[in-house]
């Protein structure tokens, strides 16, 4: 089943999704989506939290989990028995054991084959990130989506012999 959560950021249910968005967009969206939706929440996050101090209270049980590696995340999610896992993307998870990868992402993939759904949250691609790609069902990165419609908007104006004031600067030419 799909869910809208905010414009341009979309998920299924029972699946393992990677989204990346600015922190505020991820909150906003989340927030909207729990309102309605959900009722047992698992927060997994580093040291530093960008998503989980953002989410607010509402009728649903939130619990979080603050870890420091990703062997870490991987014993959470083995007891983890929420409808709904967030986890909050930090680079130095995987630091010191990259391996840990593949075991959080095959975990992953069967837990959504049972009744749980698991989004994996990033503020902008990295390596590690880039590493979960074959484990995920979904990917979306809003970042993408913003640049593909400026690109679209670009063709057009180009179309037409314009150039808005913002490409110009950025490319530093005008279209002939």
């Amino acid at each position: 089943m799909t869910s809208l959560i905010n414009p341009g950021i979309t998920f299924y249910r029972r699946m393992f999704s990677l989204l990346i968005a600015p922190s505020s967009l991820l909150a906003e969206a989340l927030n909207k989506y729990l309102k309605r939706e959900v009722k047992d929440v698992l927060i997994i996050s580093g040291e530093v939290p960008l998503i989980r101090y953002q989410i607010q209270p509402g009728k649903f049980r939130l619990k979080t989990e603050k870890v420091s590696s990703g062997q870490e995340v991987y014993e959470v999610l083995q007891k983890a028995k929420e409808s709904l896992i967030l986890i909050e993307h930090d680079p130095t998870f995987y630091d010191y054991n990259a391996d840990v990868i593949r075991t959080i992402g095959l975990l992953s993939r069967k837990m959504t084959a049972g009744n749980q759904t698991i989004l994996l949250l990033g503020t902008r691609p990295d390596t590690w990130l880039n590493k979960f790609e074959s484990y995920v069902h979904k990917i979306e990165n809003i970042e993408w989506t913003i640049q593909d419609k400026q690109k679209s908007s670009l063709r057009s104006a180009m179309r037409c012999n314009q150039i808005s004031l913002h490409e110009f600067i950025k490319t530093g030419s005008v279209l002939s």
